[in-house]
């Protein structure tokens, strides 16, 4: 019974509504990650309680491949900064809500066995990670979540990967 009675001690994340993301996003994109690359931007959530050393600046590049708001084209990369943490950190209690990028294609393989021998495996489909992104656009031409950095994973959706055949 006791156990049933202990403090449960956690963070509070902002939900946020799809009219909250539009009013909050320069851009509303859906965009698929072709590289990604590290960056020594200091975070800008970074305090004493989070110091800047448990932190990791990525630049992602992207593809655009539709455009709902913003000026965001299809003909250009389009690279967006944002955080992971870094490989100082092992583990963390009510931590960030960071997100990283997926570079496709992602290969589904499978395996054949008889009598429990492996007797070859078959790729079935390559996938293409598709996102769909709310940002914000920086001074330096870049994007950056229109959530915040510390909480960006509300600002992308992973859509439904696209397979090459539709490519």
């Amino acid at each position: 019974m006791l156990i049933l009675f202990t403090p449960v001690f956690g963070r509070l994340v902002k939900t946020w509504t799809h009219d909250e993301l539009t009013k909050a996003a320069d851009a509303i994109v859906v965009i698929e990650a072709v590289s990604t690359k590290k960056s020594d931007i200091a975070p800008p959530f970074a305090s004493k309680d989070l110091p800047k050393e448990n932190y990791q600046a990525w630049i992602t590049t992207f593809k655009v491949l539709t455009s709902f708001k913003g000026a965001a084209t299809i003909d250009e990369p389009l690279q967006i900064l944002h955080f992971t943490y870094s490989d100082k950190v092992n583990g963390v209690t009510n931590g960030a809500c960071f997100v990283k990028f997926a570079i496709g294609p992602l290969e589904r393989s499978t395996t054949t066995t008889e009598n429990g021998v492996g007797k070859g495996t078959q790729t079935s489909y390559k996938l293409y990670p598709v996102w769909l992104a709310y940002l914000k656009h920086r001074e330096d031409g870049r994007f950056e979540p229109a959530t915040d950095h510390y909480d960006a994973a509300p600002s992308f959706m992973e859509l439904d990967r696209m397979e090459t055949a539709f490519r």
